[in-house]
This record gives C-alpha cells, structure tokens and sequence, in this order.
C-alpha cells in the first residue's frame, strides 16, 4: 500500500532498478529491486530503524555503481501518523546500501541534519491541507533530494528546513516558512565503486 503516495525508482549504472515507498498505515520506508527490467521484485524491506526514525515521509532515492543505493527521508519518533506528530521533532535521515543486490540487503542508516528540520505535524493530505492550523501544516512540501557528486562519488543533499535558523515574528496562526538547505557527505562509502569521498572543508 503505497498510501503515503511519492514513490522514488532509481535505477545503477548496471540497470538494475530500485523501488521505495512509504507504506500507508505503518509510514516505514520500503525497498524492493528487481535485476530483469521490472519483470520481478524481491520482498520489500523495511529501511527506517524504530526509534527516533520510526515515523517517515517524502523519500527519494538515487543509485550509482551496481548495488549501491541510497534512500533519503524525514522521520521522527512512534506517532499515530506524521498529520498526528504533535510534539514531534524531524530530522532527515539517508539509508545507503553498497550491496543492494545481496539477499538481503544491507543497508545503513545515517541522520544527516545536526537539528531539527521541523517540528509537529507535517500534513500528507496535499492540497487538503489546512494551512490555519498547525495539523495542517505542508510548509516543507516535497523538496526532498539526492543526487551524486560524479567526482568522488559523494552524496548531495537538498532539503526544506524550518526549524533549524530563527524565523521571522509570525501570528499565532501563522506556518514557518522553510529554507531551502544544501549539504554533502564527507566520510563514508562512495555511492561510485573504486572512488574515494573528498573532504573539501578546508
């Protein structure tokens, strides 16, 4: 049940595809592959660990050599659904795999932003969101992405954070409005095989 709609298909430099999804009713971030052009699918898997990443929305993946998948998504702890996540604080959080064609896979998963990115609820209902109120609130929209820095083979992230500068005054009524955030990985595994990450702080 792909009931929290904004399916993400990537497909490596082998052909190989990669499907993910949040699944209606439980918003775990799911992933299947198939290695013959869609014909099959394995099992889906869940990526998102319970705990403070128990609850998630709006996923997008990339893929780079074989096998190397990467899923990005904002989560937060156990709450009935993300429209119900009052009190809650979102981080964004990426679940890479470098065997993605291994059964079963292996991925890890990592928090990318050091604060929060929103707090309470984010509204799945689209445009029947009720931007009065907070349980209506859809300010990060869907600005979620990944990509791959084809130099070293480093993830690049761009997403929606209104939680993490000081905003404007706003009225009581009123929705932070989100900036949007850039930032890259420095350590890790390269989503390239035989390519080295560049840490280029200095």
């Amino acid at each position: 049940d792909i009931g929290n709609v904004f399916p993400t298909l990537a497909i490596d430099d082998a052909g190989n595809l990669y499907y993910a999804w949040v699944e209606g009713g439980s918003f775990d971030v799911l992933f299947t592959r198939s290695t013959d052009g869609g014909e099959t699918w394995t099992a889906p898997v869940r990526l998102n660990l319970p705990g403070a990443s128990d609850l998630a929305v709006n996923p997008f993946m990339v893929a780079g050599s074989e096998g190397r998948v990467a899923i990005l998504y904002n989560a937060t702890d156990d709450a009935p659904s993300p429209d119900a996540a009052d009190d809650r604080s979102w981080h964004l959080y990426v679940a890479q795999s470098i065997n993605a064609l291994d059964d079963p896979p292996l991925f890890t998963q990592y928090r990318v932003t050091d604060t929060p990115l929103h707090f309470n609820a984010i509204c799945t209902g689209g445009l029947g969101c009720n931007l009065s109120t907070p349980e209506g609130d859809r300010s990060l929209l869907e600005f979620n992405e990944v990509d791959i820095d084809r130099l070293d083979g480093s993830m690049v992230f761009i997403f929606a954070d209104n939680g993490r500068l000081p905003q404007p005054p706003l009225a009581s009524d009123d929705i932070p409005q989100p900036y949007i955030m850039f930032t890259r990985q420095i350590a890790g595994e390269s989503m390239q095989r035989a390519a080295s990450l560049l840490d280029d702080r200095h």
